[in-house]
């Protein structure tokens, strides 16, 4: 693979529903902040969590890296937890 990515097929996939691959992401941004947003959220933080999900980069098809709030290089997600004693 020479790491691009045809989108040819999945236009093709939309085109009978009318929908464009742009509009499909706004889509995916709204129901991921509004699955994310909790019971009472407010206009603003639901176009904040719209904000992250749209705000993803792929690369080499490892996008879950890019689907993070905040700061994350102190994180300890990269390294393998310690197994626990068996008792």
């Amino acid at each position: 693979i020479n790491g691009k990515h045809s989108t040819g097929v999945f236009s093709k996939i939309l085109k009978p529903y009318g929908i464009t691959a742009k509009r499909l992401r706004k889509i995916g941004g709204k129901h991921a902040s509004r699955v994310h947003g909790g019971q009472n959220p407010t206009s603003q933080h639901l176009e904040f969590l719209s904000r992250i999900a749209m705000r993803h980069k792929i690369a080499r098809f490892d996008s879950g890296k890019y689907y993070a709030e905040g700061d994350t290089s102190d994180s300890d997600l990269d390294s393998d937890p310690e197994p626990e004693p068996e008792t």
